[in-house]
């Protein structure tokens, strides 16, 4: 699994904890940290990481990304409005998690 693929899945775990349970929940904190690690090692290797959703699909930079066909959060993220993700560095863990939660 590429890091891409691994950063977008963690995410996405992160957002359903968001839907899911409080602010502090030992779920939602794993989740977000485990997501946030992925996005570092991802960045360590992709200075700017940018994913496109267009309805079902996921592009990463321009390229669809393998595996990520259908993602649930694609199209959640397509109709609301939110076409694209993209980090232009690290963020700090809170910047993240506030990110997470708007």
């Amino acid at each position: 699994m590429t890091r891409a693929a691994r950063f977008l899945g963690s995410f996405g775990r992160a957002l359903s904890g968001v839907m899911l349970y409080r602010w502090g929940h030992p779920a939602l904190e794993r989740a977000i940290e485990a997501s946030w690690r992925d996005l570092h090692a991802l960045l360590a290797v992709t200075a700017q990481p940018a994913f496109t959703f267009i309805g079902e699909s996921v592009l990463f930079g321009d390229a669809p990304l393998p595996g990520r066909g259908g993602w649930e959060w694609s199209e959640r993220l397509s109709a609301a409005g939110i076409q694209r993700v993209q980090f232009d560095g690290p963020p700090t863990r809170d910047t993240f998690e506030s990110f997470l939660f708007e």
